[in-house]
């Protein structure tokens, strides 16, 4: 779409995936963009058809390892959880909700119900392991226990990997 030129206003954009026909016969992904725009009062069009076979490939093959990292911890009984230390945002695999005890379909508890489970004596501990691996960057397994809301205890072995930006920050 043509913008940004003296006299020119970017009108609408309209996205739509189809199968295209490859000249061999055989039938491909595309994603069709269509816009208009004004150009000193006159009305232009474009239109531009993209070959979307590599972006489906990839997002199926996704998908399928998603999918198979789910099972592989279904029968492993463990579970993995991904956490925004900044944002305080949280994403729990549907492993580690079954073996918390919550619905894998459901969305991830916060992180305050998290430590609401560890056992009391093992917060401090768990809290201090964490801390320490953040700031030296090494990451040591640690053991403590979880209080399930069925009144059982499970006894976890927890490993812990950070993703540090350009600035070396958590």
């Amino acid at each position: 779409v043509v913008s940004g030129l003296p006299g020119s206003r970017t009108m609408k954009e309209i996205k739509s995936e189809r199968l295209g026909l490859h000249k061999s016969g055989r039938k491909f992904p595309i994603e069709i963009s269509m816009g208009d725009s004004m150009i000193n009062g006159e009305r232009k069009f474009t239109c531009i058809a993209r070959d979307i076979t590599a972006r489906k490939r990839a997002v199926t093959a996704l998908f399928e390892s998603e999918k198979s990292l789910a099972e592989a911890q279904r029968i492993a009984l463990m579970g993995s959880w991904e956490s925004d230390l900044h944002g305080n945002n949280v994403k729990w695999s549907a492993g580690l909700k079954r073996l918390l005890g919550f619905d894998p379909k459901r969305p991830s508890p916060s992180d305050e119900i998290f430590w609401s489970l560890v056992h009391p004596d093992d917060v401090q501990r768990v809290t201090i392991h964490w801390e320490d691996s953040i700031r030296s960057g090494k990451f040591d397994p640690i053991e403590y226990r979880i209080n399930l809301r069925n009144g059982r205890m499970l006894f976890v072995e927890s490993n812990r990997n950070y993703v540090y930006d350009a600035d070396g920050n958590p």
